[in-house]
């Protein structure tokens, strides 16, 4: 198991470790991301796919639950899981996730666990006192060493 926790001083930081992910993650990839509301979990999945070259307008999908960007031919999935608590309902979301795309969650305490099965990578956002984050990495496996490892180099305050 890989973990590894940042503390973060403002939203720049924020980009860029997004940025760093976005540079070794690029396909077939399931993301999930926690935190209370306004934490920067919608913040952190817009500095990602600006990293890839997304020039849209990137939001939450609190209420259509999925929105699909492209960008470079490649597909990936931004889901929020929010709307989704106590309810059991099949509406695709295994398709996109098993996909080869990048699927980056939020919420993912709301979906039923047997949907995140496959490897990934888990980012806890926690809110310290005034703009400051703390942000845990974790993987069960190898999956995302070279993210880890690029994670070890930089600098982040």
């Amino acid at each position: 198991m890989a973990k590894k926790e940042i503390q973060i001083a403002d939203e720049r930081a924020l980009d860029k470790i997004a940025t760093l992910l976005a540079s070794y993650v690029k396909r077939d990839a399931l993301i999930l991301l926690n935190g209370d509301l306004g934490a920067g979990k919608t913040t952190f999945v817009r500095y990602y796919l600006k990293a890839l070259g997304y020039t849209g307008k990137v939001t939450s999908p609190t209420f259509n639950i999925v929105k699909t960007y492209e960008i470079n031919n490649l597909f990936y999935n931004h889901i929020d899981a929010y709307r989704l608590e106590d309810k059991n309902e099949d509406i695709g979301l295994d398709e996109l996730i098993e996909s080869e795309d990048v699927t980056l969650i939020e919420w993912p305490i709301y979906l039923d666990k047997s949907l995140l099965v496959r490897s990934h990578l888990t980012i806890d956002i926690r809110i310290l006192e005034g703009n400051k984050r703390l942000l845990t990495f974790t993987s069960e496996d190898n999956t995302f060493f070279l993210f880890f490892h690029a994670l070890e180099e930089q600098e982040y305050v």
